[in-house]
């Protein structure tokens, strides 16, 4: 059972929150947390008809109804479970017996195990030939007062299957780290309670609180790791129909507006669109938007029809999309990525004197490094002439 008298009133106030957290990570610039705000709008992506369906249930029902979506909203993985619990608790709902996320680990219908997402260790090395790893891209960019990282690579198989798997690093807590595109191939790792270095190429290293990976390896069942996990990962099982309830009329109107909102929002998950989506003004179009929610789903039905159908009509309001200069590599940056290109967003004061967050994506250039010191990110590079900048 849920702690709480009214699980629609939790949903409400997790949308309210939700807004609030939105705003909170995108008011400070120079500490924006794309990521942050991407996990936030991510929930409601997918959980906008649940709530308006639970909201405009029948009186009898609007319980189990509410009950069956905070459920599925938590179901997904234990990340977002212990979000819920998280912001929930912040509203001041405790969820703490929600039941349990799924594990990562897990059977696909064949039966084969996959791995999911897992702490980092060194025992990687023992089915991957981690000497010939070769990096394929690397990010690190603000998370609020601290620092996110990423580093993915093919890496060949060592457990007997030709071909190589794609391992990709997600770091927390970065400290510092240095990257040089033309160092060198190879990955090396050590973790331990102190936290996870990792070595890449002859000179590069990133060092960070935590770290967890995930594998893209269609024979990983048949790696050590693999083979350890085959014995303890149950059978796979059928999905249940979830029976969550749909809302219609106004109240479908409403919570697909809501939808689009939280999917413009959630635009940033791509940095390149940093600069060009307006997080700040959308949002303050949703902000109370689970209360104003609540309010009109206990109208008599003449009156909540026509409340619904003005939220929509608010939330469906136009919201122009900014026209701010590229980010530079000499902004204070917030994120810094080398792939294909490079990916820079920052942070800049305009002439209003409010930060201004910024995007560019630039062509791959001649000679690339990225290096973090003092929980600053700085980049430096030769691009061509014709690709507009030239920094040496």
């Amino acid at each position: 059972m849920i702690g709480a008298p009214d699980p629609t009133e939790v949903l409400a106030a997790l949308l309210d929150r939700s807004v609030a957290r939105i705003a909170e990570l995108t008011a400070d610039g120079p500490s924006f947390d794309r990521t942050g705000v991407v996990q936030v709008a991510d929930v409601w992506c997918n959980n906008s008809g649940p709530l308006f369906g639970a909201l405009t249930a029948p009186r009898r029902q609007r319980a189990a109804c509410g009950r069956t979506a905070l459920e599925w909203m938590a179901a997904l993985g234990s990340e977002r479970r212990q979000w819920v619990v998280e912001q929930a608790a912040v509203a001041g709902y405790s969820l703490e017996t929600l039941p349990p996320a799924a594990p990562e680990r897990h059977r696909d219908c064949r039966g084969l195990v996959h791995p999911g997402v897992q702490p980092l260790s060194a025992s990687l090395g023992e089915d991957y030939d981690l000497g010939r790893a070769c990096i394929d891209s690397i990010r690190v960019e603000r998370a609020g007062a601290g620092l996110r990282g990423y580093v993915g690579f093919e890496v060949p198989r060592r457990y007997g299957v030709p071909g190589a798997a794609k391992v990709q690093l997600y770091l927390t807590g970065v400290g510092d780290c240095r990257f040089d595109d033309g160092d060198g191939d190879g990955v090396a790792l050590t973790v331990g309670e102190d936290g996870a270095d990792v070595k890449f190429g002859h000179r590069g290293f990133a060092r960070a609180a935590s770290a967890e990976v995930t594998i893209e390896d269609s024979s990983w069942h048949l790696s050590r790791a693999g083979r350890v996990a085959d014995a303890t990962t149950p059978p796979w099982q059928p999905q249940e129909e979830t029976g969550l309830r749909q809302p219609s009329g106004a109240a479908y109107s409403a919570a697909f507006a809501l939808y689009e909102v939280m999917l413009r929002i959630r635009m940033v998950r791509y940095a390149k669109m940093v600069g060009a989506v307006p997080l700040a003004e959308l949002a303050e179009l949703l902000a109370d938007a689970g209360s104003a929610a609540r309010s009109a789903a206990r109208r008599p039905w003449g009156f909540r029809e026509r409340a619904f159908a003005r939220l929509a009509e608010r939330w469906s309001r136009r919201v122009e999309r900014p026209h701010r200069p590229p980010a530079a590599p000499g902004d204070h940056l917030t994120l810094a990525g080398f792939g294909t290109g490079v990916m820079l967003n920052s942070a800049v004061r305009n002439e209003k004197g409010t930060w201004e967050l910024r995007s560019a994506e630039l062509p791959r250039p001649e000679r690339f490094s990225l290096t973090v010191r003092d929980h600053c990110i700085a980049v430096d590079g030769e691009w061509s002439n014709e690709a507009g900048h030239r920094n040496t």
